[in-house]
């Protein structure tokens, strides 16, 4: 963990709040977790961000995104193996949200 905030310190810049040194930002996605609990153990729970480099290939094992059609339209799904789906990119890291 310490190296990761040795790579990627906080930062605030201009009002936002982030992690800085992510190279190629918009190959960045940011969705927003739902309520199906599959990744509570990775800390990601109902309302989180999580946000995904596109540019990162499949992995198994890893916290994989995929683009899933549904009746509503089109929705992500989180995976740690292959599916029949859309493949997006990996989660990069995923931010609690406490207050709107």
């Amino acid at each position: 963990m310490e190296n990761l905030v040795k790579a990627h310190p906080p930062t605030f810049s201009y009002g936002v709040l982030g992690c800085s040194m992510y190279q190629n930002s918009s190959s960045i996605i940011c969705c927003v977790a739902n309520n199906d609990n599959e990744f509570t153990d990775c800390g990601i729970i109902d309302n989180s961000l999580v946000f995904v480099q596109k540019k990162l290939p499949f992995k198994e094992g890893a916290l994989n995104v995929f683009k899933v059609r549904k009746n509503t339209g089109v929705a992500y799904k989180l995976s740690r193996e292959m599916v029949d789906s859309e493949y997006v990119g990996r989660a990069l890291m995923s931010i609690n949200q406490y207050e709107k």
